[in-house]
């Protein structure tokens, strides 16, 4: 049957989906799910869940009497079908066949139901709906086709060192989606092209000295920390970027799992490439067979049945890939040829990106950035192999004596507290056909980031160690009520040559306006002139030339 959607946008009831450790349950059986007077399944699906909210309402996936998978919830004490695959939804004026289904997320306190719809012309559709499904918004998430057209970030933005080169959401945009998918996890229901419009437009109005890393970073991804800004100017739930998982506190798997069990979802890399795959030592090779560690981002939102306490596995754990329409877990996504390739992929370092539930409004951070200057625009690179190397290291020390960083001869230094050190690569692609041609960066370099949340005021001092040949760019960045008194530093080093470099954090002072001063009236004699008789004012018209009409584009063409 069609569901027929007449508007491209609706609206729904704007409620927040109330997020309970342990709210789905397990229906182990087709009756153990059945309310009462309502339509039986043919079948449970044993691998989906059950979600549950506080009036006992009810949504699960089963088959139908057509054999088909389809989603079932409780409609005031009887079950209703809400959609089942091969059925037709209408979006944007086209329709499309439903090839799988998924739930995404739990009840809401009227019965909105959210899941993921796997599309016969490849897109994912994250549907929100009520009881009936005559719901008033299509949350479309995480790819349109239009979102093939719509660039990505700065590369939308006419003079932001990005408007030379290509890239679009639908291409390059998994981190910008599954942040999304995050947000609607946790009732911030927005598109991948709106968050995308509100980081622009956020970047756009800072000063120049906070436009490298404040809302977009300088190699023009989305800055973590902008979700705790968007959230709390939404006024609902504020959510809070937390750290990158570092395995060194233990195993990345037994970490997910005691988030999810904590209600938090989790943003995960992924490796990417098509299998057969083969280990690639040129980062920039465009053999879409290269096994890359970490090219790809998913969102992990549940565990297949919260109740099992025992020992669990990738197959347990819930993910909404923004790429593959057909993946419902990580199992699924490691048996892309993962698994095979590399069977302890998911436990290499910096795979999880975690976020919480806070009260915390104090935002005052400080960013570094070590690395090279990605902006690719108005430059020509000549080689795609040109300066991808970052050629330092470096360690961070705080005002307290306090070191943060790498040094190749003495290693590690992770002393200042709330602050983490990473060195991240590029991802390439949303999804892994047609082969990656471009890192979302400028560059395939890695970049040595440090981030410290509640950063003391004063004095820093950043020592630069050369482990290779060439150019370097460092860049350091006072947010949220913070301001350094450098912003950019660049120069070139060789292998073993060490530099320092000392800066000030300081409160960010908001200049207040200097009154104008008032020339004191002077008093001068005025002469007596005759009387003229009272004449019609003139009014002097100007005609002006005719301007040309101007058409309003928008932001991102549809």
């Amino acid at each position: 049957m069609p569901f027929s959607l007449t508007a491209a946008f609706l609206r729904l009831e704007n409620e927040t989906f109330p997020r309970w450790p342990g709210n789905f349950r397990f229906a182990l059986t087709p009756a153990d799910a059945l309310i009462s007077s309502g339509i039986t399944p043919a079948s449970v699906d044993m691998n989906s869940r059950v979600a549950l909210n506080e009036f006992n309402e009810v949504a699960y996936m089963g088959t139908d009497s057509n054999s088909q998978q389809a989603l079932f919830a409780t409609t005031l004490g009887a079950t209703r079908k809400i959609i089942a695959v091969n059925d037709v939804l209408r979006f944007n004026n086209s329709l499309s066949t439903v090839t799988s289904l998924s739930l995404f997320n739990g009840l809401g306190k009227s019965g909105q139901i959210v899941f993921l719809a796997g599309m016969n012309n490849g897109d994912q559709l994250l549907v929100r709906a009520n009881r009936f499904f005559s719901q008033a918004k299509l949350a479309d998430s995480p790819i349109q086709p239009s979102y093939q057209l719509t660039k990505y970030l700065l590369k939308s933005v006419s003079n932001s060192g990005w408007d030379c080169v290509q890239g679009s959401i639908g291409g390059i945009g998994c981190n910008l989606t599954s942040t999304v998918n995050l947000l609607d996890y946790y009732g911030f229901h927005v598109s991948p092209s709106e968050y995308q419009d509100w980081l622009i437009s956020k970047w756009t109005n800072a000063p120049g000295a906070k436009k490298r890393n404040y809302i977009v970073t300088e190699s023009n991804d989305l800055a973590e920390t902008a979700i705790t800004e968007f959230t709390s100017e939404r006024l609902g739930r504020l959510i809070k970027y937390v750290r990158i998982h570092d395995t060194r506190a233990g195993p990345n798997f037994e970490k997910l799992v005691s988030e999810l069990r904590a209600g938090h979802a989790v943003k995960v890399r992924v490796p990417n490439g098509n299998p057969p795959l083969v280990e690639c030592q040129n980062p920039n090779d465009p053999n879409k067979h290269c096994y890359r560690p970490k090219g790809h981002f998913v969102l992990a939102y549940g565990i297949v049945d919260p109740s099992t306490f025992g020992p669990l596995s990738l197959s347990d754990i819930l993910i909404a890939d923004p790429g593959h329409s057909s993946i419902r877990t990580l199992q699924d996504y490691g048996d892309r040829g993962y698994n095979q390739f590399k069977p302890t992929w998911f436990e290499d370092n910096q795979r999880l990106y975690l976020y919480t539930e806070t009260e915390d409004l104090n935002q005052q951070t400080l960013n570094v950035n070590v690395g090279q200057d990605f902006r690719p625009c108005p430059i020509v690179r000549l080689a795609p192999d040109v300066n991808d190397v970052n050629v330092v290291r470096a360690v961070l020390t705080d005002p307290q004596g306090n070191r943060l960083g790498f040094d190749p001869d003495s290693g590690e230094f992770d002393e200042i507290p709330g602050g983490q050190y990473v060195e991240q690569e590029p991802y390439y692609s949303l999804d892994d056909d047609p082969s990656p041609t471009e890192s979302v960066w400028g560059s395939d370099a890695t970049v040595g980031r440090f981030w410290i949340n509640h950063a003391l005021t004063g004095t820093y001092s950043l020592e630069v160690i050369g482990v290779g040949s060439g150019s370097y760019q460092i860049s350091m960045q006072g947010a949220y009520g913070l301001t350094t008194d450098t912003n950019l530093i660049t120069g070139t080093i060789t292998p073993g040559e060490r530099r320092m470099i000392d800066f000030e954090l300081t409160p960010e002072v908001t200049p207040t306006p200097t009154p104008t001063a008032t020339a004191t009236p002077t008093i001068s004699a005025i002469p007596v002139q005759p009387l003229r008789p009272l004449q019609p004012p003139m009014l002097q018209l100007q005609r002006r030339p005719q301007q040309p009409q101007r058409l309003r584009q928008p932001l991102h063409p549809r």
